[in-house]
């Protein structure tokens, strides 16, 4: 892996410093996430300490989650679920911003990708999580970032419209204990969590309390 690593810092150097050939530097650094190793590569390069390696890390595994997700095992999914979950809590401690929205959009995929007969579970579990950590404002707001992603995600153009309506209905067994949820946080100190909590409910209602949404089945 250190010589990968070392490529891709190579190809950081050309992309954002102009040393070397950037368009095939780019190139080859979005075709790392068809590696066999994809996901060990996009957790390694979170580690680093570059800004550059660290979003690119981040690209690598939600591309990783969004291609190869339905072909892992359950033993490999839950294993997965389980890291992402300690780098939100990781990340919401020492960030920076923008790896603890990338971590909470790659727990949203792994909701929208998650079996149907599944779902509402792993939905509620989620909001449960959100709802007892009224001790840890900063890591509610970021399960709350979670779940403000899943109605963008089901609507970014990779999932069939079939399957969108028909993870709309979990979802709609789900609003009432987020509506709930999120009025007993509009009335904490917090202005961000105040923010997160009315834009989560904002992504929901456009897509889970919409009556202009095709019902195509």
């Amino acid at each position: 892996m250190d010589g990968v690593l070392a490529e891709v810092k190579r190809a950081i150097e050309a992309l954002y410093y102009g040393r070397g050939d950037g368009k095939k530097a780019n190139q080859w650094l979005s075709s790392l996430h068809k590696r066999d190793d994809s996901w060990a590569l996009g957790l390694l390069l979170i580690q680093q300490p570059e800004t550059e390696a660290q979003f690119i890390g981040s690209q690598i595994l939600v591309q990783s989650i969004r291609s190869s997700w339905h072909k892992m095992d359950v033993e490999t999914k839950e294993r997965s679920k389980e890291t992402i979950e300690q780098m939100l809590r990781h990340f919401v401690e020492v960030g920076p911003p923008f790896l603890l929205r990338r971590v909470s959009l790659l727990l949203a995929i792994t909701l929208v990708k998650t079996d149907e007969t599944q779902l509402k579970e792993a939905l509620g579990r989620i909001l449960q999580h959100a709802a007892s950590l009224s001790a840890n404002l900063p890591l509610c707001g970021a399960y709350l970032q979670v779940l403000e992603m899943v109605p963008e995600e089901m609507m970014n153009g990779t999932v069939g419209i079939a399957r969108v309506n028909r993870l709309r209905l979990h979802l709609r067994d789900g609003a009432l204990s987020l509506l709930d949820l999120s009025v007993s946080l509009l009335q904490t100190d917090s202005l961000p969590l105040i923010l997160q909590a009315i834009s989560c409910l904002s992504s929901w209602r456009s897509l889970v309390w919409s009556h202009n949404f095709p019902e195509y089945v």
